[in-house]
């Protein structure tokens, strides 16, 4: 008898990266056609609506298998947060419609993102389909931030949405020395750099950071690395040098760029509100030190908060309880850098760099679905490397009885 098993591990595992990827894709899509066309503002809401039933139609062909292997898991998540949420509610220190709005996001796309991470076996599945992803992004959105250029101002969401192609175009330069990958991701930086937001720097550089000095030492690396510390030197050495020169291209180029216009004038770390709003968050979290405020408590509304996510831990759920979110989070932050191993390691990376803002500048944790799924997969990572192999067999075991077989009629 000869048995013969479907390939369920493997469909299974590229339902969940195509849901995955199918709500970064609607995204990028969402903010691109927003940024691209003249569509009035009235008409927004309708095409996030569309894109919304896009996210719900790749939910529904992966929940068969979300179901089938973290059911468990996904029902304590959702029901952890319903908890905090309600508490929250009872509390009466957030507005109803920014509880429900958030509520949303958290229940309905952050939770099942997080835990189909968890539940593909093979990350290096997840992997590709977050890099085919990127590179289908990157053009639309390259164009998109490009449309900025007569405005003077900024697209920040066309900004970090453009993050995540420019770091995958910088693995396969690092990892697969193509060249071509190299200039593209150069390419994107400068589109970031004249039209974009400040925010997306600090994620491509602790990517790049890390990929420069984490690496191997071979000879390729050393002279990479040599490259890139004297280009540093230059810079800082002929400065006001570059300084004229990027002042002189934007008046004779006609070309506004917020973010160059505040280097220039020494205000590109500066940012009023930001510092505003954070002062006064922090004495909130001195007015409840205790219990805190629950989930978007103490929020002035949408889009008001603290611009922090350790600030966000301290104001929701006090300084305590808050601190030990603070401590851990850092601690998966460390964690990516420092421990990774095969392509898991590489998506927890690449995660970790493009949720890195959140640690600094930006928040709103509770409606980042990718915050949730670079938290998952660093604890999973974690997780499965403290395993012992008796642990990993007893599992793949499980794994294998779960499986569809039958009798070869030929054989039987």
């Amino acid at each position: 008898m000869k048995l013969v098993y479907a390939k369920t591990d493997e469909d299974g595992d590229k339902q969940l990266s195509f849901f995955i990827c199918i709500y970064v894709l609607s995204s990028s899509l969402n903010i691109a056609i927003k940024t691209i066309f003249s569509i009035p503002e009235p008409a927004w809401s309708i095409i996030s609506y569309g894109f919304e039933v896009v996210d719900i139609i790749a939910l529904i062909i992966a929940v068969p298998v979300l179901f089938n292997r973290e059911k468990t898991r996904l029902v304590l998540t959702e029901a952890v947060f319903g908890v905090l949420y309600l508490f929250s509610f009872l509390f009466n220190n957030a507005e109803t419609s920014l509880l429900i709005s958030t509520g949303f996001w958290t229940f309905a796309v952050c939770i099942p993102i997080c835990i189909a991470g968890i539940a593909i076996y093979d990350k290096s599945i997840l992997f590709d389909y977050l890099q085919k992803t990127a590179l289908i992004e990157f053009p639309v959105l390259c164009i998109a931030i490009y449309t900025m250029r007569s405005v003077g101002t900024y697209s920040m969401s066309s900004s970090y949405a453009l993050v995540l192609p420019i770091l995958f175009l910088f693995y396969q330069f690092f990892e697969n020395r193509r060249i071509v990958a190299l200039g593209l991701g150069i390419l994107g930086v400068i589109l970031v750099a004249l039209f974009g937001a400040r925010g997306p720097f600090l994620c491509i550089a602790l990517y790049v950071i890390v990929k420069l000095f984490t690496g191997k030492n071979t000879v390729r690396n050393m002279i990479i690395r040599t490259v890139v510390i004297v280009s540093v030197a230059l810079l800082m050495i002929y400065w006001n040098t570059v300084l004229n020169g990027i002042q002189t291209f934007l008046q004779n180029s006609g070309i506004k760029s917020y973010a160059l216009r505040r280097l220039i004038n020494g205000q590109l770390t500066e940012s009023l509100s930001r510092k505003t709003l954070q002062a006064y968050y922090i004495n909130e979290i001195g007015n409840k030190p205790i219990f805190g405020y629950g989930l978007m408590g103490g929020w002035l509304g949408s889009g008001e908060g603290p611009h922090n996510m350790l600030l966000e831990f301290l104001l929701a759920f006090g300084i305590p309880i808050g601190s030990v979110a603070c401590i851990y989070a850092v601690y998966l932050l460390v964690v990516s850098v420092f421990k990774r191993e095969g392509k898991t390691g590489e998506v927890v990376l690449i995660l970790a760099a493009y949720n890195f803002t959140m640690y600094l500048v930006s928040g709103n944790w509770l409606a980042k679905p990718l915050f949730f799924l670079y938290a998952s997969l660093t604890i999973n990572m974690l997780r499965e490397s403290r395993k012992s192999q008796f642990e990993i067999k007893m599992e793949q075991k499980k794994r294998l009885g779960a499986m569809y077989f039958y009798k070869d009629k030929s054989e039987a």
